[in-house]
């Protein structure tokens, strides 16, 4: 469907991109590393999934994680791993319809990762990277189009050392012309 490969091709479209930049900020274990994106929402994983992904890596480095880990209640925990951090979530929200066209809103979310009280520019720059993006080139996947518009914010309520801001943009799709739907 249309929409539910929205989010997908908006992740095609920006990734390539960043990675030729070399685009690369913070994570919590103080390496610069490739910003992941999402759709939707970040994964959830449940403590034993950590677990196993602290066992894979450099267990010297973890081990208190690990050992916090371990310790926890006894019961199946899930939680957001902060090793998806620095990421941009793409959220297709909502969306108009029409014979000629459709429209959707689409949020993006940028969370980084930052100890100093300037890490709310880690945000700021990395929207404005992807608004750099999706400019320069606003067809997407050959089948959505970025109109070029797009509100912005961030939060002023931060979850220090954690930074988080977002930007919703406009995308059209779905054209009909001479009763073919592309």
């Amino acid at each position: 469907m249309i929409i539910t490969n929205m989010a997908k091709a908006i992740i095609d479209h920006i990734e390539p991109e960043l990675v030729k930049e070399d685009y690369k900020l913070e994570n919590s274990n103080h390496e610069f590393v490739p910003v992941k994106l999402f759709e939707s929402y970040l994964p959830i994983r449940s403590a034993n999934e950590r677990r196993e992904k602290y066992k894979e890596n450099d267990f010297e480095a973890r081990r208190e994680e690990h050992k916090k880990l371990s310790e926890a209640e006894e019961t199946e925990s899930y939680d957001i791993d902060t090793e998806d951090i620095p990421c941009i979530i793409i959220r297709p929200l909502s969306g108009t319809e029409s014979v000629e066209k459709a429209n959707a809103k689409v949020k993006l979310i940028f969370i980084t990762y930052s100890e100093d009280s300037d890490g709310f520019k880690n945000c700021l720059n990395l929207m404005e990277s992807v608004r750099r993006i999706l400019t320069t080139n606003t067809l997407i996947a050959d089948e959505y189009i970025y109109k070029r518009t797009l509100s912005w914010r961030l939060f002023e309520d931060q979850p220090w050392p954690y930074w988080y801001s977002e930007m919703d943009i406009d995308i059209e799709y779905g054209y009909y012309e001479d009763n073919n739907y592309y």
